[in-house]
């Protein structure tokens, strides 16, 4: 006989370690700017180009994630 978790604890278990990931992802390049402005030798003014990237990259990709969620469901693309 096997045990199958409730479906309701399974999604709220994905659902919050996504927002946790999500804000973590956000914090993450906040916290990592000295050492890549160290590692590639670029002053502590410049390395804010990384945010922007970063921004950039979400303004991208967001669209794109969204148009999948609905061309083939956001279960699937998830």
């Amino acid at each position: 006989m096997s045990i199958r978790p409730n479906q309701k604890i399974v999604v709220s278990v994905v659902y919050v370690t996504a927002m946790f990931m999500a804000a973590l992802d956000g914090t993450i390049i906040n916290v990592s700017l000295p050492a890549i402005g160290h590692e590639f030798r670029v002053p502590p003014s410049a390395t804010g180009a990384v945010n922007i990237g970063y921004l950039m990259s979400l303004v991208v990709f967001l669209p794109v994630a969204g148009w999948l969620g609905d061309r083939w469901g956001t279960k699937r693309s998830f």
